[in-house]
């Protein structure tokens, strides 16, 4: 796709004709095709808000809240975006430390001169800047924020026992509704 004729190094596609080629029906040009439409821009949209968990609660984001759900689907996940205040990024790792056990790490970057809410466990107000919160997930869910000092990396190793859950084959489709409701969150 990135090198198709059509595409303009794009991998967001939107009309595919029966025979491969690109042209979207309701426009006789090629050059008309729409590359961002909402359902190929939609997963963006969740990394940032649902599971990174950045929402600007003001323009600019001079106010903001940062919720993140690593689900257990996810090892690792890293987003951001900038505006004229400065840049926003999220990772939130799944690690280990050396002694304590299995961790969430959660590395946050907001412009300096915003202020908001980190929600990881408890929520803290927090002014914008760096700054990182580990969850101890071997000793009931404990979180710290890691403030004046972050936790060196070489404390921190990556997880080797965590297992991408398995999931099933379905036929085109079908939909386990038992399984959604299962592995449904309704919040932290």
């Amino acid at each position: 796709m990135l090198d198709g004729e059509g595409f303009t190094n794009s991998t967001c596609v939107e009309g595919y004709r029966i025979d491969g080629d690109i042209q979207y029906p309701a426009y006789w040009s090629s050059a008309r095709n729409s590359h961002a439409h909402g359902w190929s821009t939609g997963p963006t949209m969740v990394l940032m808000t649902e599971i990174l968990g950045v929402k600007l609660e003001t323009p600019l984001g001079k106010k903001w809240t940062i919720a993140p759900h690593l689900t257990k689907w996810l090892k690792t996940a890293r987003g951001g975006f900038a505006t004229r205040l400065g840049r926003f990024e999220v990772v939130l790792r799944r690690m280990k430390t050396r002694t304590l056990g299995r961790v969430e790490v959660l590395d946050i970057e907001t412009p300096r001169g915003s202020e908001g809410k980190v929600v990881f466990g408890p929520a803290w107000d927090v002014p914008g800047g760096k700054s990182q919160y580990i969850k101890y997930l071997d000793h009931g869910s404990r979180v710290e924020m890691a403030t004046g000092k972050r936790m060196e990396e070489e404390e921190l190793v990556e997880d080797e026992e965590w297992v991408e859950p398995e999931m099933a084959d379905w036929p085109v489709g079908v939909v386990d509704w038992k399984a959604l409701e299962e592995n449904y969150v309704t919040g932290p």
